[in-house]
């Protein structure tokens, strides 16, 4: 009797190693959505000269696998993929679907994730092509990528956007069709949506993609609590938080855990590398 139970002692606790063995050993994705602010040289100490190396030390320190970047220029990218050459990036420019206009690209680290499929939708009725509709001030593009984890084959797809700044009815209209077309395109995958929605939590975009149960705030699923400010839209110059600007999101479906969250306010001689702060989380899927 005594060594059956011996036997049924040794064979669960070889089951809970090699259970805790199969938990370590599943894969965590780091991500990021940062709005760079376009090269303005209206921006005099703030224009991107000025704070490039901040920008690209940022994403350096948190050493992301996977980062969504808003209001990139062309030549903005050209000096981050010069930053980052062990990285591939995919996008186009919103208003020729070339190198015109502002960018929402992905760059992701291929020696960990390969591209199985890739492209870009307008944020319009006609979303195949460059154009806006609605009430939207501009062009608006979503960048998306299906990912495929090399050594564990997990896959997922990710969007990385930018919603108009002053038509409400194309940020609303923007959330319906993100919210239907992008799980259309994962099918079973799981789906990482992040970017800057000029949608804060109280808005009707932001309810549209939380209600029901496609999509979940990253930030409220971090298991360990949401670290940094409430908001995310700061301006260049450190001032009190008074208000609760939070419209850069990262939204996650089913399938992925989000092991901790961040709002990224570090701050240099009284002034921030961009006008939003970056949003970075891990997940694991």
């Amino acid at each position: 009797m005594n060594m059956i139970r011996l036997a049924l002692s040794v064979i669960v606790t070889l089951l809970l190693m090699v259970q805790m063995g199969f938990s370590q050993s599943l894969p965590s994705l780091k991500v990021m959505t940062f709005n760079i602010r376009y090269d303005n040289p209206g921006d005099a100490e703030h224009a991107w000269e000025h704070r490039k190396e901040r920008v690209a030390s940022i994403l350096y320190f948190y050493n992301v696998d996977v980062f969504g970047l808003q209001e990139a220029l062309h030549h903005q990218l050209i000096y981050l993929e010069e930053q980052f050459p062990n990285y591939e990036r995919i996008g186009v420019g919103r208003d020729d679907g070339k190198e015109k206009g502002e960018y929402s690209p992905i760059f992701f680290n291929p020696s960990i994730l390969e591209s199985i499929d890739q492209g870009t939708l307008w944020l319009s009725k006609t979303p195949d092509k460059p154009s806006k509709d609605w009430d939207a001030a501009l062009p608006r593009i979503a960048t998306w990528i299906l990912l495929r984890h090399i050594s564990t084959k997990d896959t997922l797809l990710v969007c990385n956007t930018h919603f108009d700044h002053r038509g409400e009815t194309a940020r609303l209209e923007s959330a319906k069709f993100l919210k239907e077309k992008l799980p259309q395109m994962a099918k079973n995958y799981p789906v990482i949506l992040m970017g800057d929605f000029n949608s804060s939590p109280e808005s009707e975009p932001y309810q549209t993609l939380v209600n029901g149960d496609t999509f979940l705030d990253a930030k409220k699923a971090s298991e360990i609590p949401s670290i940094g400010p409430e908001r995310t839209f700061s301006g260049f110059k450190v001032t009190p938080e008074l208000t609760s600007d939070r419209i850069d999101h990262i939204f996650i479906t089913s399938g992925l855990d989000v092991l901790r969250h961040a709002t990224i306010s570090e701050e240099q001689n009284g002034s921030y590398p961009s006008d939003h702060f970056p949003v970075f989380a891990e997940l694991s899927w």
